[in-house]
């Protein structure tokens, strides 16, 4: 499957110790093997809140929702044929942390969590609950103005998705912009693999 679009993101502190983060995103989709090929179009909005409960405590909670249209011509629905459907998708996780200072720059940040997903296509829709566990391992540093952060990310659910990625950051302090490069990977035993590959801009107001 190969998946292009855009994804801008928007970062902002509520409080001292409350972050936001709004991002929305409009993908296209192109999808082709040996029996299947189809199209389609996705867009959607996320939010993402962090709640640092302490110097090493934190709290983070993950929603959002997507709507898609695919263009597959006419399939069969129950017992009804239905022309090019279209899907619903809505998420919640949250996820409780720590992190450990383990060398100069260097952290540990394990946490765990559980969330809830919820898809529709035509008339069909499933619900999933799961549980979720992983580790954040970040190198940070400064220099002449400029915050160079470096990530490694592993993550597995109960549902049988696991996963890991890598993320490089550079922060000008002074003007509060910045830009990430994210590469990921996601395997999940219904869906298979699938690879992400990112290039974002950040300004804080």
């Amino acid at each position: 499957m190969l998946v292009d679009g855009v994804q801008p993101n928007m970062a902002f502190n509520i409080f001292d110790d409350l972050h936001m983060e709004l991002s929305g995103y409009i993908l296209n989709i192109d999808y082709s093997d040996d029996i299947n090929e189809y199209g389609g179009l996705a867009f959607g909005v996320g939010a993402d809140l962090q709640y640092d409960m302490s110097k090493r405590d934190f709290m983070r909670l993950h929603v959002g929702g997507g709507k898609a249209y695919f263009d597959i011509g006419s399939v069969l629905d129950g017992g009804a044929i239905v022309n090019n459907p279209d899907g619903t998708s809505m998420y919640a996780i949250g996820e409780y942390g720590r992190t450990f200072d383990v060398f100069d720059n260097y952290k540990l940040s394990p946490f765990i969590g559980g969330g809830v997903e919820y898809m529709t296509i035509a008339s069909a829709n499933d619900t999933n609950v799961f549980g979720i566990g992983g580790m954040d391992v970040g190198y940070e540093y400064i220099f002449d103005g400029l915050r160079y952060d470096y990530s490694l990310r592993a993550i597995v659910q109960t549902d049988g998705t696991f996963g890991g990625g890598i993320n490089l950051s550079v922060w000008s302090i002074m003007d509060a912009a910045g830009a990430d490069v994210h590469i990921g990977t996601v395997y999940n035993d219904d869906f298979g693999s699938s690879l992400k590959v990112s290039l974002n801009g950040r300004f804080r107001f």
